[in-house]
């Protein structure tokens, strides 16, 4: 079975003229499984609705995150399809424990 969006992963962030806006945060899936057809599926009957856009953050085992923005384009009774919107943006992980260098400025 594929993978599939947790309930309890999903946040509601704001309403918008035009739709709502969504965070989805979740540490147990990647990417790829995000992309998986009919993900959302199982809480859009409940959550989404055609033009939200849900902000995806996965956390990965070494601490970086993967960022994503995705807009609900299809919901019906078989299928919920949603829209990548630019590309995956990363951050974190062993990058961000190492120190920076001191300044070289002189004061």
């Amino acid at each position: 079975m594929p993978a599939q969006s947790l309930p309890e992963d999903i946040e509601y962030r704001q309403r918008l003229k035009w739709g709502s806006v969504f965070q989805y945060t979740t540490k147990q899936h990647s990417r790829a499984d995000v992309l998986t057809p009919n993900y959302f599926h199982n809480i859009s009957q409940r959550y989404l609705d055609m033009g939200d856009e849900i902000h995806v953050c996965i956390q990965h085992l070494d601490g970086s995150w993967s960022k994503g923005l995705f807009e609900v384009i299809l919901i019906d009774h078989k299928n919920t399809e949603i829209e990548q919107l630019g590309s995956w943006r990363s951050s974190g992980g062993e990058r961000a424990d190492k120190k920076r260098p001191a300044s070289t400025k002189a004061a």
